[in-house]
């Protein structure tokens, strides 16, 4: 699995589906050095897990942790761009193309763009190896933005952005492996989200909202925090 370093302490965020409790495990950074790491209490209902790099003998980590943007700001059609995979420096471009959204009046709601009267773009995808550069991936996803958007002149208005209790977005990046924790990015290079286990019937990639990692690590922290206190 892949995950992405969100401190510069080492902690990562990944998909808690490749996560067992009762194992081990280690992190390899880009850079090729690997580090044991200590797994955080999974919330049974939660899809992000967090583990924590355990610096090596009188080592002290600086690590340079993405850039996290604002998933709360994405809209349908939007473009995005998967990083990672087997083949590790695979790029994969497509669109959002659905939001799905919780809270306590309505456990799931799912806004599409059909829902919204505009059709569903074209599966599109563009895989990439180390060949890509800066350059010609900004020049494809601006390609991506003008054969797929729905987005039309006077439905700005039904493009809204997504609610605070989004939970998972879709794309119609067709998958070319089972691979998951790897980040989603938009077109600035911040992380939206990371991707996720799809059900057994999705066709394409699926993503959990950077925000929504954001909360959860919160969580995550403030209880650990109350459980070293309550130790003490």
């Amino acid at each position: 699995g892949i995950g992405i370093i969100i401190s510069k302490d080492g902690d990562i965020a990944t998909d808690s589906s490749i996560i067992i409790s009762s194992n081990s495990y280690s992190a390899v950074l880009n850079d090729a050095k690997e580090y044991d790491v200590e797994l955080k209490p999974i919330q049974e209902s939660k899809t992000i897990a967090f583990l924590k790099i355990i610096p090596k003998a009188n080592e002290e980590l600086s690590l340079t942790p993405a850039v996290l943007a604002n998933s709360d700001a994405l809209k349908l059609g939007q473009t995005v761009i998967s990083l990672g995979g087997k083949l590790r420096n695979s790029v994969s471009i497509g669109v959002i193309t659905s939001f799905i959204e919780s809270n306590d009046i309505m456990p799931e709601k799912v806004t599409t763009l059909e829902s919204i009267g505009l059709s569903t773009p074209d599966e599109s995808t563009t895989t990439a190896t180390n060949a890509v550069t800066a350059g010609n991936l900004v020049a494809t996803a601006n390609e991506s933005v003008k054969e797929n958007s729905p987005l039309a002149k006077g439905a700005k208005e039904l493009l809204s952005a997504a609610e605070k209790s989004l939970i998972l977005i879709e794309t119609n990046i067709i998958p070319s492996d089972n691979t998951t924790g790897n980040p989603f990015i938009n077109l600035s290079s911040e992380v939206v989200g990371i991707r996720v286990k799809a059900g057994n019937n999705a066709q394409t990639i699926s993503f959990v909202p950077i925000n929504e990692v954001k909360k959860n690590f919160s969580e995550v922290s403030v209880n650990a925090s109350s459980t070293k206190q309550d130790a003490n």
